[in-house]
């Protein structure tokens, strides 16, 4: 678990959506042509991302094969994109980077779908970025993908926003179960290395290289908040709607 490359935020409007973080001050660009666009991203100095969702998109015709499991057997990508549709939100999920997708995937075959060699989008502006990616079967695990090709921020982006927002802090993620087997399970799937670890009863940190996860035990599993750096108490208000706030 080297980074965290972004954080997936729904909304149920792309448009209003987009609007609200751009008068809160980010720099917001849609994944597509703004009339065919399903999401919206706003980059950040740290390597990642955020990504705005609209999960109103997701075909009925997906959302029911979703709901009656039979996604979960044809494709673990497909069932994890329209899981997101009856997923509690509104932070949807936090995929992790890989310098070595290959090696990462050949580590947790049998626990993960096939690997996706043909991630594609084209931006407004033309370029298409490639990716790579591969989904653990447990939803409650993060994806795992490479950076995009041929950049992640074109010419006609940019990762400096008016309100100061330069990267993530921290994520804060509930989990079911016993403590120490759901640690164990992350280790393992992620290769963390232990000196990124600290334990402190029922929750433990893990340090990436531009956030900190916090998983704490709970009677449910779900991504609590996310928190922006640095502190802008101006922010907080608007955010919190998407579990989103601002820290030091």
């Amino acid at each position: 678990m080297q980074r965290i490359d972004h954080v997936i935020v729904k909304v149920d409007d792309l448009h209003n959506g987009v609007e609200e973080f751009i008068n809160a001050g980010f720099s917001v660009f849609y994944g597509t042509k703004k009339e065919k666009a399903y999401n919206a991203l706003i980059y950040l100095q740290d390597n990642s991302f955020i990504e705005l969702l609209d999960t109103n998109v997701i075909p009925r015709f997906g959302r029911v094969l979703t709901k009656l499991g039979i996604l979960r057997v044809l494709s673990p990508t497909f069932n994890r994109v329209g899981n997101f549709y009856f997923k509690e939100g509104p932070l949807l999920d936090y995929p992790v980077y890989s310098s070595d997708i290959e090696a990462s995937y050949a580590h947790v075959r049998d626990q993960s779908g096939k690997i996706l060699n043909a991630g594609k989008r084209k931006k407004p502006n033309g370029t298409v970025v490639q990716w790579r990616s591969f989904m653990p079967k447990d939803l409650n695990l993060p994806f795992v993908m490479t950076d995009y090709t041929p950049e992640k921020i074109s010419a006609d982006e940019t990762n400096v926003h008016p309100n100061g927002i330069t990267g993530l802090h921290t994520l804060e993620i509930a989990f079911t179960g016993e403590t120490a087997a759901f640690r164990a399970k992350l280790m393992n799937f992620y290769q963390v290395d232990e000196t990124r670890v600290t334990d402190e009863g029922n929750r433990f940190y893990i340090t990436t290289d531009n956030a900190t996860l916090v998983y704490q035990q709970a009677n449910h599993h779900k991504i609590m908040s996310a928190a922006l750096r640095p502190r802008v108490p101006a922010l907080d208000n608007m955010l919190g709607k998407y579990s989103l706030a601002t820290a030091d």
